[in-house]
């Protein structure tokens, strides 16, 4: 929150990384933290059509007012096609599995090319 006030309603100080700007008018559903989010594009594979797509994925971290629990969100903001939203534990196990499929993947093709 970059205002030197807070509403009523806010007990807690904002997250260092929170960029939103709180108001007293903000309804229940509105008053959440949030981050600056990250764009990422990556290439997908349509399984049903096997063509590659650049996709662009939105991530953002952000937690409700009140709560000490902070949620990592992922969506596809073009399209609207995938929303997940993770527990910090739950987004560390993925990045942690990701990076070992990603060294599993890369293992396999350098041992491919030494045949």
């Amino acid at each position: 929150m970059t205002t030197t006030s807070r509403p009523t309603w806010q007990h807690d100080d904002c997250p260092t990384w929170c960029i939103s700007e709180h108001a007293e008018h903000d309804t229940v559903a509105d008053r959440v933290h949030d981050s600056s989010g990250s764009y990422l594009t990556v290439v997908a594979e349509d399984p049903v059509q096997h063509t590659e797509d650049e996709v662009l994925v939105f991530l953002a971290t952000f937690r409700k007012v009140g709560s000490t629990e902070d949620w990592i969100h992922l969506s596809t903001p073009d399209d609207g096609q995938m929303s997940l939203t993770l527990s910090l534990e739950s987004a560390a196990r993925l990045s942690r599995v990701l990076t070992e499929r990603v060294a599993i993947a890369r293992s396999s093709m350098t041992a491919a090319g030494a045949r």
